[in-house]
């Protein structure tokens, strides 16, 4: 005999009812699917909410009771089949992030035609749950946001704030990518020559503007993949991948060359510039901050060799 307290039978049936087709995420009920001998044949989808019919772009009633092989999901590869399979067999619950593309978004022209467009994948957090019977399911909820958030913070944190290029910290994480692949690299430190006399004529707000140009300048003259960086103060450095010696010899010209480019500024012509050392690693060192440490060196030693150049 129920007491008051006790749910009428089935209710629990209709609260999970309800909560599967109202949820704003993705759920999806696959089965096993097995021969007669007990061996894993394919997976059969059995039930897909709203929001998960949205998302994988399916209409519900095309799907259920068909085999997953029957049913292509682009973006979707063999890992993730794997780990259905992997969370039948062992029992246990799976949890990772899948991107998966959104709709096409409609684009109308001026004309009044339509195409579609693709759109920037979205980031899923996914969990499998193995049930009952055979029955996994299936949850996945959209943390594209969060993704979002997270990449604008870590590209914060490897930027410097006032010329907009890599920082010490992005520059060393590149060069230990690079030396764990065992990719030959170069590294040139820049020194302003005269920069101290932009400041104390113009001032520290020109200074600054300056000292964006150059960076610009240092970046649009080396290729995509490389590391133009800004130290601090007026000292840059530039990480090169996989270049000769003569290359290298190349590339610090056509930098210390577009260093002396005169800049035009509405305060007046600002001429500069640079002592530039070279560094390469295995060659000269086989660390971070042994590396930067020998270009270094060899920078003060060229700015000792000329006149005043602060």
């Amino acid at each position: 005999m129920l007491s008051e307290a006790d749910p009428p039978p089935g209710l629990g049936v209709a609260l999970w009812r309800d909560y599967f087709t109202r949820a704003p995420h993705g759920m999806v009920l696959l089965r096993a699917v097995r021969d007669p001998s007990g061996a894993l044949e394919d997976l059969e989808w059995r039930e897909v909410n709203p929001a998960a019919a949205a998302t994988l772009q399916l209409e519900a009633g095309g799907v259920v009771g068909r085999r997953a092989r029957e049913v292509r999901l682009p973006a979707v590869g063999r890992g993730f089949y794997r780990r259905l399979v992997r969370c039948l067999r062992g029992g246990s619950v799976e949890a990772f992030e899948q991107a998966y593309p959104p709709p096409r978004a409609l684009v109308v022209g001026a004309g009044g035609s339509e195409r579609r467009r693709a759109r920037p994948a979205a980031w899923y957090a996914v969990t499998i749950f193995p049930l009952a019977d055979d029955h996994l399911l299936v949850e996945f909820r959209d943390v594209t946001h969060y993704k979002d958030v997270l990449r604008e913070a870590v590209d914060q944190l490897n930027r410097d704030d006032l010329t907009g290029l890599a920082n010490r910290r992005h520059l060393k994480t590149r060069f230990w990518v690079l030396r764990r692949r065992e990719v030959p690299m170069a590294l040139l430190y820049f020194d302003l020559n005269g920069f101290k006399a932009v400041n104390d004529t113009y001032g520290h707000e020109v200074g600054d503007r300056v000292l964006a140009i150059i960076g610009r300048r240092l970046l649009d003259n080396v290729r995509p993949a490389e590391v133009v960086a800004r130290l601090g103060g007026d000292e840059f450095a530039v990480l090169l991948a996989e270049a000769e010696p003569s290359a290298v010899t190349r590339v610090t010209q056509r930098l210390l060359a577009a260093v002396e480019e005169p800049i035009a500024l509405p305060e007046g012509v600002v001429r500069l510039s640079a002592s530039v050392g070279a560094a390469t690693s295995p060659g000269d060192a086989e660390a971070f901050e042994a590396l930067l440490s020998q270009a270094d060196q060899r920078m003060y030693e060229q700015k000792r060799s000329l006149p005043t150049t602060r």
